[in-house]
């Protein structure tokens, strides 16, 4: 994820009873609150169009994507929530938001803009709570995620830096310029995702090479050049896809689309411990992995299509480490998007309209409510 990050942010308690008493498996079930049950709960008036970036600052969840309103005022896609009401950031930015981070003391927002509070900002900015700022003169394209390494700031996605040839698509700030990390990537080889893994940071996307070095959508820097992760990914004839990663009971999760990984067959997810890889959580996920976290001690998975029991389980569900269980109704109107934690509640944001069949557009929590 990552504070919070898209995700951004990923202990498989021994025993199937211990289990439960800590997570709450089974919801309206959980052995812990009885007294209770879990819902899906509106932000106020949510936002008026898509939620593609969590996070936080300054205790507030930070929103940020295509829409322009929030809680039924102007909010150019990015505002704050505090738990009752909805804040702007100055004037916003003017282009999609897809990425949120703090760093050094202020929230760095990146996706695909040119000013952020009317500022020339190239694709990412930073705020400070008072005002916005342009971090060096940018990078040329879209950002689709940022990660903090080894104190260092950085950023993904499929763009160019300014004076340099080619498509650097992984990026760090120096303090003074956005230096590229390894050779230029050809043009239609985004870079999507980021993960601190064992000290490694790892990259995925769209891509089948990292400048010169063959990696099949997601790679390993090892502070000097790119390496595969393994054999990597494959799609059939198609080049594989990763959105999503979580850290989880020290193992690392990939989501996307995507049929093996390491040559063992998944669908969509699919799990890397630095010994190789593996199917870690089968038998649920249909297509289409979009956003992971970790919530009460599971794994929690946006996906396409989920089946449960043989049960359509819409696009959420939780992977305790052993079992699948699916989350109550879940979003439905649009796809879940995004998946954070923010003060013990889980976050979703995407395309949806709508949360256990009520009007809960775009961005919504799941809380367990007291009885």
């Amino acid at each position: 994820m990552k504070y919070f990050k898209r995700t951004t942010v990923l202990l498989i308690v021994s025993g199937l009873m211990m289990a439960l008493l800590l997570s709450g498996c089974g919801d309206d079930n959980d052995p812990v609150r009885s007294r209770g049950h879990w819902a899906w709960l509106p932000l106020g008036a949510g936002t008026n169009s898509n939620v593609s970036a969590l996070g936080s600052y300054q205790g507030d969840l930070i929103v940020g994507g295509s829409f322009t309103e929030a809680g039924g005022v102007a909010a150019n896609h990015i505002a704050a929530w505090d738990g009752s009401a909805w804040s702007t950031l100055g004037s916003g930015v003017d282009g999609t938001v897809r990425a949120l981070i703090e760093f050094d003391g202020r929230l760095i927002a990146a996706g695909s803009f040119s000013t952020a509070g009317g500022v020339s900002a190239a694709n990412i900015a930073a705020w400070d709570g008072t005002s916005w700022s342009a971090i060096g003169r940018g990078v040329i394209g879209s950002v689709y995620d940022l990660e903090v390494y080894e104190d260092r700031l950085y950023a993904v996605g499929s763009f160019g830096i300014i004076g340099l040839p080619g498509y650097a698509n992984v990026a760090y700030w120096s303090g003074s310029s956005w230096v590229p990390l390894g050779e230029p990537y050809p043009l239609g080889n985004p870079v999507i995702e980021m993960a601190v893994y064992h000290d490694r940071l790892i990259i995925g996307g769209q891509f089948s090479t990292t400048g010169s070095a063959s990696a099949n959508g997601i790679a390993v820097w090892d502070d000097s050049s790119w390496s595969a992760l393994g054999s990597g990914l494959t799609r059939g004839s198609y080049t594989p896809i990763v959105v999503a990663f979580a850290v989880w009971n020290d193992v690392l999760y990939v989501g996307g689309g995507f049929e093996s990984a390491g040559g063992v067959a998944v669908d969509g997810l699919a799990c890397w411990d630095d010994i190789g890889w593996s199917a870690c959580a089968t038998g649920a996920v249909e297509s289409g992995v979009h956003g992971l976290t970790v919530f009460n001690h599971r794994l929690v998975v946006c996906a396409q299509s989920i089946t449960v029991d043989g049960e359509d389980a819409g696009q959420l569900a939780f992977w305790d480490g052993q079992h699948w269980s699916a989350m109550k109704s879940g979003v439905t109107g649009g796809y879940a998007m995004v998946a954070n934690v923010w003060r013990g509640q889980l976050i979703i944001g995407g395309s949806f309209t709508e949360a256990d069949g009520d009007s809960i557009p775009y961005v919504a929590a799941y809380v367990y409510v007291e009885e």
